[in-house]
């Protein structure tokens, strides 16, 4: 075909629309503490995104490294397609007069913190098992155990030095910690 005295070749685009992935992120409690330990941030679905936002570092949102108010947190997920979504929560940071972890864990110590290996994990009740999780500030987790004592010692000389967050589970009731290994 010409068109104005050139040549004019054809050819076929095979054209495909991925949709954007269903993000989600919707916090199970919004109220923190400014003395609270960093909080893990695990809420964002489908999982594999990454977190940001001010006081995020990683996974993790430290409430003690930033001042009283609200802050949004965004997770952002890249499909293998490599379509990419973002959704946004709010935390509300405050400083607090009053223990605000469960009824179960008032009465939590971890001792000796800073630590330099053997872990004391003390609770006045434990209604059921509990499971206590070690996550890294990379928000993996590196230690897991089922606690069926009110006191516990945990061995945790393998790990590296560094902050840790200890995570306590009780049925549906939870309470973090920070820890530091010496």
């Amino acid at each position: 075909m010409h068109f104005n005295g050139c040549v004019s070749n054809r050819d076929t685009v095979i054209v495909t629309a991925n949709a954007l992935p269903t993000v989600d992120l919707t916090f199970s409690d919004s109220q923190l503490c400014s003395s609270d330990a960093p909080l893990m941030l695990t809420e964002g679905t489908p999982s594999g995104g990454s977190y940001s936002g001010m006081g995020v570092s990683g996974s993790n949102f430290d409430p003690s490294s930033v001042s009283v108010g609200n802050y949004t947190i965004t997770y952002m997920y890249t499909s293998t397609q490599g379509c990419s979504s973002a959704d946004s929560s709010t935390v509300d940071v405050n400083i607090c007069t009053s223990m605000r972890n469960n009824v179960s864990y008032q009465n939590l110590k971890l001792f000796p913190n800073p630590n330099k290996g053997m872990l004391t994990v003390e609770l006045a009740t434990i209604e059921k098992e509990a499971i206590v999780y070690i996550y890294d500030l990379m928000g993996k987790c590196v230690y897991t155990e089922n606690l069926s004592e009110s006191v516990s010692i945990i061995n945790l000389k393998n790990l590296n030095h560094g902050i840790y967050i200890v995570k306590f589970e009780n049925g549906n009731e939870t309470t973090q910690r920070k820890l530091i290994l010496e």
